[in-house]
């Protein structure tokens, strides 16, 4: 509603003053008990609501049939299209001024806003994620996806807590050796504009030497960091530019709370800033006694341009454990789409339907590991970065290890 051209002044002015005021005007203007009083205006709703949904629906059918659009595009089309808001209040609030439209009409009106700006982002979401490109386009990199090879590995591993940090050494261990790659191990020191205690330094000291000496006991090339920064994040941001770090592993407790919602937690911060990949990590168990490694994915995951990176890095990881690989690959219930997947060829996979969570915890054990790929809502401040899915998986299987994988937009 407001232009975007406007200053940064008018911009404010428009958002927080503008906008605001004229939604509770109009809101003002509904009458919830014209709905006890008069029982003709919830027919009034009804038909408002219909109509609307209707009058949205034909032209997507239609535009798909012309375009031979398959059914989740004309889904989708349809959910973009039917939610009615803006215009439609302004509208309504001026037809209701002039006396154009009596009150069981602006009570339908606000009625038909709700349904169809719920409806519209559901919708969307729900068969937006069946949507793929044409398999043609996909099967190159599909083809490709045994032979590239990944570069040599210089990984940035932040380490604090000595009760988790050897998972995080050993996963970057087996990493580095693959390649013959450099471990990075990283200490940082908050600066809250005091002096830093000895004991701080003393525990960094230890901390960093520790890691040294898994490093050297693994014959792998080491250069432990300690850093002094203002926060966490910015502090592994800045080391992985500064020292040409090319993958960053970080522990994960598995949640997010409503803080790091709202304010974003430090790996949050780092996903949304990283250039390089980043492995989010949440070990429940040592990673040497793991037994099966599962790479989870959908249709979208497979025709990510990041998927045979992601997959190039799950089965290294296996080779070097020793164990088993497979691919779980989650059809979300369509069959169609299991039908016009083009999978990699020669590696083992599941087809997975229905509830994806129920299905990791009826199927998996403590002694395998989960690697997914992250699902960014890198716009989106309020959700997490990792994807509710990896979320959702994690609270759900508690005693599960997992490996989030991300890798940021080229």
């Amino acid at each position: 509603m407001i232009p975007e051209k406007l200053n940064v002044c008018g911009q404010f002015i428009g958002n927080t003053l503008f906008i605001p005021f004229f939604l509770i005007s109009v809101g003002m203007l509904v009458n919830p008990a014209v709905l006890l009083q008069e029982p003709r205006s919830l027919l009034v709703s009804g038909v408002m609501v219909v109509v609307a949904i209707v009058a949205k629906w034909l032209p997507a059918v239609g535009t798909g049939k012309l375009f031979r659009f398959d059914h989740s595009s004309n889904m989708v089309v349809f959910g973009l299209s039917v939610a009615q808001a803006a215009s439609t209040l302004a509208a309504i609030t001026v037809a209701y001024k002039i006396e154009l439209v009596d009150q069981l009409t602006v009570n339908g009106t606000i009625a038909m806003i709700l349904v169809t700006c719920i409806a519209s982002p559901w919708i969307t979401q729900r068969w937006g994620q069946t949507l793929q490109p044409k398999p043609v386009d996909a099967k190159p990199a599909l083809a490709n996806s045994t032979s590239s090879t990944p570069p040599r590995y210089r990984i940035l591993v932040p380490v604090a807590n000595p009760n988790t940090e050897d998972n995080l050494l050993q996963l970057a261990l087996l990493l580095a050796k693959t390649t013959e790659g450099t471990l990075l191990p990283l200490h940082i020191l908050l600066d809250h504009a005091g002096s830093i205690s000895a004991e701080a330094k003393t525990r960094q000291e230890q901390l960093l030497a520790a890691a040294e000496t898994v490093a050297h006991a693994a014959v792998t090339d080491v250069e432990p960091i300690g850093r002094i920064d203002e926060s966490i994040d910015k502090g592994i941001l800045r080391t992985a530019q500064e020292r040409n770090a090319n993958l960053i592993i970080c522990g994960w407790k598995g949640y997010s709370t409503y803080r790091d919602n709202f304010f974003g937690s430090a790996i949050d911060n780092v996903l949304r800033r990283a250039v390089v990949p980043v492995l989010v990590t949440r070990f429940t168990h040592p990673i040497k006694t793991t037994q099966r490694v599962f790479l989870a994915v959908d249709e979208a995951n497979l025709m990510a341009a990041s998927f045979p990176q992601v997959l190039n890095l799950a089965k290294s990881l296996a080779v070097e454990l020793k164990a088993s690989f497979c691919l779980l690959h989650d059809i979300a219930g369509s069959r169609r789409a299991a039908k016009r997947t083009i999978l990699p060829e020669g590696i083992p996979a599941q087809l997975v339907r229905g509830h994806f969570p129920g299905y990791v915890a009826r199927t998996l054990t403590a002694d395998d590991l989960l690697v997914l790929m992250a699902k960014n809502h890198a716009d989106f401040l309020s959700l997490p970065s990792l994807g509710i899915g990896s979320e959702t998986i994690a609270h759900q299987n508690p005693n599960l290890s997992l490996i989030v994988v991300h890798i940021p937009p080229t």
